[in-house]
């Protein structure tokens, strides 16, 4: 039987070499390996959504986590509190166990952000917080523009806003009196919150 060139010990060996991966392509697949199993909004997500370094949410605590969850109460829209201009819409608060909270005003399927966008003000996704505190039975809502509005607990599944302390505010803690002053949407009756089931 005669031997073939290709078959010759100097052709196997070429011929293995060519069939193997080269350098250049074994670290590309390595980065490939290393990105599998993020989150979209790990790669995309920042691309879109700008992040907010003002506010820095800290987890919440065990004695808070009870209030974790939805409130909401039903506002007149002629309280100034809320953009709409007739009837009733839903104020709602979304705790969240990372310490943030998300604020949301409907009314017969619209969706409301704010009573009136201030330049300057939700440039970026908001990162609002909220805090418990213990000593004096309440809950409290930082916005990120430096008001705080302040709930008294009534028990785990109702919250009930306090007007006096929300319109004076906390000297030192807060900017309640500057903000309303110069329009910032306050409200006019004290609503009750009542947590979703």
């Amino acid at each position: 039987m005669a031997c073939s060139s290709s078959n010759t010990p100097e052709n196997a060996e070429k011929n293995s070499t060519n069939n193997q991966p080269t350098e250049e392509i074994q670290p590309a697949h390595a980065e490939a390996q290393s990105d599998h199993g993020k989150k979209l909004t790990e790669i995309a997500g920042q691309a879109t959504i700008p992040h907010d370094s003002g506010l820095d949410p800290a987890p919440v605590p065990e004695h808070a986590k009870v209030f974790i969850g939805r409130f909401h109460a039903n506002v007149k829209c002629d309280d100034h509190f809320i953009p709409c201009k007739e009837g009733n819409a839903d104020f709602i608060l979304n705790l969240l166990p990372d310490g943030t909270v998300h604020r949301s005003i409907i009314q017969f399927g619209k969706v409301f952000a704010d009573k009136a966008p201030q330049p300057g003000n939700n440039v970026n996704y908001r990162k609002d917080t909220w805090t418990v505190d213990q000593a004096h039975q309440e809950l409290v809502v930082h916005r990120k523009e430096g008001v705080n509005f302040y709930y008294k607990v009534i028990d785990e599944n109702r919250i009930v806003m306090d007007l006096d302390k929300i319109r004076k505010g906390i000297e030192q803690e807060d900017r309640n009196q500057e903000l309303f002053s110069q329009g910032y949407p306050e409200p006019q009756q004290a609503y009750e919150l009542v947590k979703d089931q």
